[in-house]
Formats: structure tokens, sequence, C-alpha cells
């Protein structure tokens, strides 16, 4: 795990066309999304089963990232503190990134690292309440934005329809359904 600096990560995102989502920057400065005008996207609705969960975000990860790393980009700079102190499961599961994180960048995750992270994530749709608990995660080949928000909701953006179909497709094969284009 590494820390990146809120500059270094957006000028990574941008080499794969990834930025902050113009339509919100206002009031959400931290929302990221893709910089062209198509977009695909798919959810995947969690019933709160912490065992289906982490299962489900380990496979959707492996998917997305094969062995490539995966940066998290929380929107919210309180994250860690709002999570951790919502429930204290959520504080033994993110126990790694607490002094990791400075609140301001983003996280660098390699696939060793990867059960952190799934923590992180599962952690926030599981004990995220509200919005400083809404995580993003993007794969380092920039294939998708992964939106984890506080309504147990897992949306995923991709630049194009046939990256959102081979998602889909892979997934499916590992007997997950997705829920319809949001």
């Amino acid at each position: 795990m590494k820390p990146l600096s809120a500059d270094e990560f957006l000028n990574l995102m941008s080499r794969v066309g990834i930025g902050i989502n113009a339509q919100y920057a206002a009031n959400w400065p931290r929302n990221l999304a893709f910089q062209s005008e198509s977009v695909a996207s798919i959810s995947w609705s969690s019933d709160n089963d912490a065992g289906f969960l982490v299962r489900f975000l380990s496979d959707m990860l492996d998917v997305l990232c094969a062995n490539e790393a995966a940066y998290l980009w929380p929107k919210s700079p309180n994250w860690i503190n709002e999570l951790t102190g919502s429930h204290p499961v959520a504080g033994v599961w993110c126990h790694d990134l607490a002094t990791l994180n400075s609140g301001e960048g983003a996280i660098e995750f390699d696939k060793i690292d990867r059960p952190v992270l799934v923590s992180a994530l599962a952690s926030s749709v599981v004990f995220g309440w509200s919005w400083p608990s809404d995580l993003y995660v993007v794969p380092a080949t920039g294939v998708a934005v992964v939106h984890i928000g506080h309504s147990e909701d897992v949306l995923v953006a991709f630049a194009t329809d046939a990256s959102r179909s081979e998602f889909a497709a892979a997934l499916e094969a590992r007997n997950w359904r997705l829920d319809d284009d949001e």
C-alpha cells in the first residue's frame, strides 16, 4: 500500500480519461468520473450479508484489476474517521488504513494488498451511513470507476459499452447477477 497525493493521483487518472466530475465539482469536488460523454454503467445491490459482499468485491476487483494495482479515492478527506467511528467492526476492518491515509490523496493497492482494500470497501457498504464514507476505486488500467456508496450499492462506470459487457460476462461466469443499467 502506498499513499499518493491528490495531485499525483489526479495526474495518473487524467492519462486514462478520468477526472473530477465537472457537473458536480462545485458541491462535490472529489467525485470521480470519466471525462468522455458516453459512459456505460452497471450496479450491484448488497443485502448487507458480509460474506457474500466480501466474495463479490473480491471477484469484482479480480475481474477489473487482475494483477494490476487499484487506487482508492475517498469522497471525503475525513472518510476513515467517519467510517470507523460509525461501528467498532469497521475500525477493525480498516485498522491498517487509519495510519496510512491522510485523507487528502489516494491509496495505491498492489494485488497482495487487495484484502485490505476489500475490507475498506465492505466497511463502507455495510457500516457507511452518509456520503463521507463513500469511496471510489479505479484500476490502474483506468477501465472503470467504481463507486462504493452509503446506500448499499456498488456502481461501476465504464468508458465503453464493450468494457461494460466484458465485465458483466466475467462476473456472470462467476455466478454473480448484476442489476440493470442505471
